[in-house]
This record gives structure tokens, C-alpha cells and sequence, in this order.
């Protein structure tokens, strides 16, 4: 059987026809995911979003009494230049750099959702009266504690040991310390109710906690809005020192997520299940 000159024209129109409805699918299903994914996204940040409200950011300012810092030399030359050190003078005062870390997750995520103007950098002790715009606060700072305290519902308090200080999530009787290689980092959403402003406060226990709570809710925005929505919400992350940011994971999270979200995103009943299992293992 010899193949006809119209056959051959119908699978190519077939093979291309095919392959145009293919791309098509393609590229409408990326483009529906990352839609899904801005939605996400933005329903978790809500107004911190939206380029016509400020957005301000706290981080802490720290200072040396004489104003001189040092920085490590590059060690280009060994050993001629190994242990060098440079020293920096009328420096006014620096941020740690867990807090700038932490600051750029936030700045990130904000891109990400497509926030592009009305951002601002404020300080956690000049400006710690600040109350009339949406509030992220960065790192432990007397506005993060002014924000715990202040702001609805109030979600988790910090505990002062004798030795350390931990957290504790509001109906949990546990307290969380950064003691045995261990640390811990919080994502908080709440309301400041005089203003009906939102405030947010990414920070940890120690340096790594904080560092750690900003890498989650970067990489994991999507799932926490998922979750909890437009809500306001606490997350408790773990990491371990000797391992880095990288291994920071969700640990407890308050309040408990609807049976419909989880329902409606299978994807939260496999963290769901291991942190209710973790919770009743202790």
C-alpha cells in the first residue's frame, strides 16, 4: 500500500496540530499555577501587599559606644595576610546580619507578590510609637515584644528562664528554649486593634532561629497561605545549629487549620498529620 500525497499532508497537519494543542496546555498550566501561587501568596499578605498601603520594616539597630568596628581581612596571601583585620571608625550602628538576612526573605517575598512601591525601613527604637501602617518587624526588637503584647489575638509570649528565655504558643503549656543545639524561629500575623493595622514579626530565639523563620516563610509562603488565609496566625519553626538554616522546620502552628483548608489542599494533610504526631510524641 503506497502512501498518498493527502496522507502524508494529514499527519503533518495531525503532528502539528498536536503539538500546537500541547504547548497551548503547557503553558497554561504554568500559568495557572503561578497564579495559584501569587493568590496564595497574597492572601497570606494582604494589605503588606498592596503597593497603595506602607509597608514598614523594623529591624534593630546596634552600636559600639566608640564608634569603631573590625571585619576580617581576606586572606588572599597566606600566611602573610592570614588574621588580618580592618578597622572602621564613626560607624553609627550596624544590623546583625540574621536581621538583614531576614530582611531580604521579606523583601523577596514582597516582590514576589508583586509589592513594588510604599516600603519602608524604620528603626525598632526611634520609631517604636509607630503604629498608623502595616508593620513587619524584623529579629527580636522592643517592637516585636511591643507587637506580641499589643497586638490581637495575642498568640505566644516570650518566657524569661534563669538562664535563657524560650517561647510559649497561647494553649500550649510547653515552653521552646534554643538550648542543645536546638533553636527556634516565629512567623506572627495579628492585628494592632487601635489602627486595624497588620503586623507581622519574623524573628528566633537566637541568630539561626531567625535566620530560619525568614528562609520558611520564603520558601513556604505558598502552603502558610493555603493555610491560614487572610487569618492572622503563629508559626513555630525548628532548626539546629550544627546543620544551618536549611534544616529549619515547622514545629507547632496556632490556630488549628479548618478541616475544610485541608480538604480543599490535600498538601497540608501531611504536615498537619506529622506535627499533630509530633505534638503527641513530645
Amino acid at each position: 500500500m503506497s502512501i498518498t500525497k493527502e496522507m502524508w499532508e494529514s499527519a503533518i497537519l495531525a503532528a502539528v496540530v498536536s503539538g500546537f494543542f500541547a504547548a497551548s496546555f503547557s503553558v497554561a498550566s504554568r500559568l495557572f499555577n503561578k497564579i495559584r501561587s501569587l493568590a496564595a501568596i497574597r492572601r497570606l499578605l494582604g494589605p503588606f501587599s498592596e503597593n497603595d498601603q506602607i509597608c514598614a520594616v523594623f529591624t534593630k539597630e546596634m552600636y559600639s559606644r566608640d564608634g569603631k568596628y573590625f571585619s576580617q581581612s581576606p586572606n588572599y596571601f597566606p600566611p602573610h595576610t592570614e588574621g588580618k583585620e580592618d578597622k572602621w571608625i564613626n560607624i553609627p550602628y550596624v544590623i546583625s546580619t540574621a536581621d538583614m538576612k531576614a530582611a531580604t526573605d521579606v523583601l523577596h517575598l514582597l516582590g514576589q507578590a508583586e509589592k513594588k512601591q510604599n516600603i519602608e525601613f524604620r528603626s525598632a527604637i526611634t520609631d517604636w510609637d509607630l503604629w498608623n501602617c502595616h508593620i513587619i518587624a524584623v529579629g527580636g526588637s522592643p517592637k516585636s515584644k511591643a507587637i506580641m503584647s499589643s497586638c490581637a489575638p495575642q498568640l505566644i509570649r516570650i518566657t524569661q528562664g534563669q538562664h535563657t528565655i524560650g517561647f510559649q504558643l497561647t494553649g500550649c503549656e510547653e515552653i521552646f528554649e534554643a538550648i542543645n543545639n536546638n533553636d527556634y524561629g516565629i512567623i506572627l500575623k495579628a492585628e494592632y486593634p487601635p489602627t486595624g493595622k497588620q503586623c507581622m514579626i519574623i524573628m528566633g530565639l537566637g541568630s539561626l532561629g531567625t535566620e530560619g523563620a525568614s528562609y520558611y516563610l520564603r520558601q513556604n509562603a505558598q502552603i502558610l497561605g493555603r493555610a491560614f488565609g487572610a487569618k492572622s496566625f503563629v508559626v513555630l519553626v525548628h532548626c539546629r545549629v550544627d546543620q544551618g538554616k536549611q534544616s529549619t522546620k515547622i514545629h507547632r502552628w496556632y490556630p488549628q487549620i479548618p478541616l475544610w483548608r485541608i480538604l480543599l489542599h490535600p498538601s497540608l494533610w501531611s504536615i498537619f498529620r506529622r506535627i499533630d504526631s509530633s505534638r503527641t510524641n513530645g
